[in-house]
């Protein structure tokens, strides 16, 4: 019986966090698009703790392909969404 009711008890308790993010979504997206400064911050503390500040200085489409490069490097990322980002860059992945 006991493994039966860990699954009835870990099932209601998807259940309720289904609905509560359900529920709560609307209200939750309403108030970031009031308060964009929420939102900007927590994009920029995103971006700083990936190491994509670094990317966003001087960064153009007209860039050599080496400098692109060297600035995906530099990035604190594993290095495979490194290779990634580099083979997307030569339009061999995306």
């Amino acid at each position: 019986y006991r493994g039966f009711i860990r699954l009835a008890v870990s099932m209601v308790a998807l259940i309720a966090a289904l609905v509560i993010v359900n529920v709560s979504m609307p209200k939750v997206t309403e108030f970031l698009k009031e308060n964009t400064s929420i939102q900007q911050n927590l994009s920029d503390a995103m971006k700083k703790a990936a190491g994509f500040e670094l990317a966003d200085e001087g960064l153009s489409e007209t860039e050599l392909p080496a400098a692109q490069r060297m600035i995906i490097e530099s990035l604190e990322l594993p290095q495979n969404v490194k290779t990634a980002l580099i083979l997307c860059r030569k339009r061999v992945l995306c």
